[in-house]
Order: C-alpha cells, then sequence, then structure tokens
C-alpha cells in the first residue's frame, strides 16, 4: 500500500484512514475524522480510534516479504 502498488481496503476511505510509513517494526497510520466519527458531544468515537491502533498492531511480515494488516 505505502508503494501504491496495492490498493487500500474500502474501510480506509470510509474511515479516513491513511497508511503513512511500512517499515521493519514500525508501521504509521493517520486518520483525520470528520462529523461522521462523533459522539453527539462532539468528542471522537473510539470505534474509529481502535480500528486504527488495531490496524497499526496487526500488521504481520510473511513469508514472502510482504505484510498484512487488518484493515
Amino acid at each position: 500500500m505505502t508503494g501504491r502498488e496495492l490498493a487500500p481496503p474500502p474501510m480506509c476511505e470510509q474511515l479516513k484512514v491513511t497508511l503513512v510509513e511500512a517499515a521493519a517494526g514500525k508501521v504509521a497510520f493517520t486518520c483525520h475524522p470528520d462529523e461522521s466519527h462523533y459522539h453527539p458531544i462532539g468528542a471522537v468515537h473510539s470505534g474509529p480510534v481502535c480500528t486504527l491502533m488495531d490496524s497499526a498492531s496487526a500488521v504481520q511480515p510473511t513469508p514472502q516479504g510482504r505484510g498484512y494488516t487488518s484493515i
């Protein structure tokens, strides 16, 4: 995904998540929440936040040197 060889999953567009960097031992995502991510009180719902953290921690190398993430 970082090399633009693989399209990001549709969930990334829905949650405004972008893979910024992926290297050995490090992965970075950004998320730009909009009003669809907020509680009625104006705070970002924990769902998108937990999805972002889950995706960052779920990147796993494969024998072919490619990575896998749940997002």
